[in-house]
């Protein structure tokens, strides 16, 4: 298996996070709270280039975000696995810098359980 982070997804929520702050304030907030990160590697980030291991932690702990959401893993043929409607909705409410982090979980979660009811009633 090959696993890839999902360094798109990553930048975006980062993005979310830091909102307004810039990127020092960002960069000071994370190496305070969680562990060393420099405004380099925050633009990096923001740019979805992949950081070393440590600080792909750091980043999933400041986010609160599991690892494992992070992550990808295409199928053994080599072609990533049909994503449901529901998840691509999720994952572009998720990227969209415009909304706040846990509104687009909200809205994620709101559609992933239509979609669930929906195919109960198939």
């Amino acid at each position: 298996m090959l696993y890839q982070v999902d360094t798109q997804l990553l930048a975006s929520l980062v993005r979310t996070k830091r909102g307004g702050q810039t990127l020092r304030e960002a960069a000071e907030e994370i190496s305070k709270t969680i562990g060393p990160v420099s405004v380099g590697t925050l633009l990096r980030v923001e740019q979805q280039r992949l950081p070393d291991l440590p600080v792909f932690l750091h980043f999933c702990n400041w986010l609160d975000v599991s690892p494992a959401r992070l992550l990808s893993c295409p199928s053994s043929t080599g072609t990533a696995p049909a994503e449901t409607t529901a998840a691509k909705v999720a994952r572009l409410l998720r990227s969209d810098a415009r909304l706040a982090l846990a509104m687009a979980n909200v809205l994620a979660i709101m559609i992933e359980a239509t979609y669930a009811q929906l195919a109960t009633h198939e």
